[in-house]
């Protein structure tokens, strides 16, 4: 790529959640580190990278405004007697990590693609890795398997086997990056964002449980509706669906109300939910939905017990337009 004078112009999770995700032995890991960006769009510390044993490569790289949603990255630095270059805007925000992913004494740079930084989690638009291939040429090396998905704020931990860890919104589960050397790729999984039915149905049985050894957190659960539980922040967040109405009219099945959907075939509503939800059936959705309103209820009764007051609210009002 030609490049001008103007070169650049433009939580950690805690250790119980990680030993419910892999064994112990397999749980120990570095976080690796992250090189950010200045409100200017300008590196906050210099960047040398070794893509090449003995060859250190001082980075470059600006983030600048494209649109609302989107910023430009731009990657540069010297290779030979010419200039490496490469844009990304995939993103809003941008993470840098220099590792050793393939062999040691040569280094990869992993480009995170961020959408809006969110309360706890942000979306991943995409994944980047530049490193050198066989013939000894920087490139953007290849990466399969990846599908955008939302992960918590924490650390990217780096395991023993080179292999790294981001972790997901969704209960024990985590996006791994690994380097095939068979296929001379690197590897992306964990992005698939469905729930297995046994997950749904071991959480939800948990929340139940605690509900009904609990009288005041009974009642509240014998006065939900369709409305509390599909919500549309839930909806937003697990379909796309942008409200239960939504769902409703989408649908194309002539109902008014979820009530009935017992009334229409279940085997095309069920496929009408698989591709517009994370799950399956109506079932599992139902249930996904009533694990995140008790969950969301029980933190509100926690915080209210905590300030010696009694659960005079019963059911979160749901999400506004």
């Amino acid at each position: 790529m030609k490049f001008g004078l103007k070169v650049l112009a433009m939580l950690a999770l805690t250790l119980s959640l990680i030993n419910t995700i892999v064994p112990a032995e397999a749980a120990k890991q570095v976080f690796a580190q992250q090189y950010n960006f200045e409100s200017r769009g300008e590196l906050k510390q210099p960047l040398t990278m070794f893509f090449k044993a003995n060859m250190p490569i001082q980075i470059k790289a600006i983030v600048s405004p494209l649109d609302e949603m989107h910023n430009l990255l731009l990657v540069a630095f010297p290779e030979g007697t010419s200039v490496f270059a490469v844009n990304i805007a995939k993103g809003y925000e941008y993470a840098l990590y220099k590792l050793e992913l393939r062999e040691k004494g040569s280094q990869e740079l992993l480009i995170l693609s961020y959408g809006k930084r969110g309360t706890g989690r942000t979306a991943l638009k995409g994944i980047d890795i530049i490193g050198s291939n066989d013939m000894g040429n920087i490139v953007s090396l290849p990466v399969v398997g990846f599908k955008e998905v939302t992960l918590f704020n924490s650390p990217l931990q780096v395991r023993p086997n080179r292999s790294l860890i981001l972790f997901r919104d969704k209960m024990q589960s985590v996006v791994n990056i690994i380097w095939n050397n068979d296929r001379k790729q690197f590897d992306v999984s964990g992005v698939d964002r469905r729930m297995l039915k046994m997950e749904i149905e071991t959480e939800f049985q948990k929340y139940m449980n605690i509900y009904k050894a609990d009288e005041e957190l009974g009642k509240i659960m014998s006065l939900i509706t369709f409305e509390n539980i599909f919500n549309i922040e839930f909806l937003k967040a697990n379909s796309k669906f942008s409200s239960m109405d939504d769902m409703i009219w989408r649908s194309g099945f002539g109902i008014m109300n979820l009530l009935e959907v017992e009334n229409v075939n279940q085997d095309r509503w069920n496929e009408y939910i698989t591709k517009n939800t994370e799950c399956k059936t109506w079932h599992e959705f139902g249930k996904l939905a009533m694990i995140d309103w008790m969950k969301k209820t029980l933190k509100l009764a926690e915080e209210t017990r905590a300030k010696g007051e009694r659960l005079v609210t019963p059911v979160p009002k749901p999400a506004d337009n």
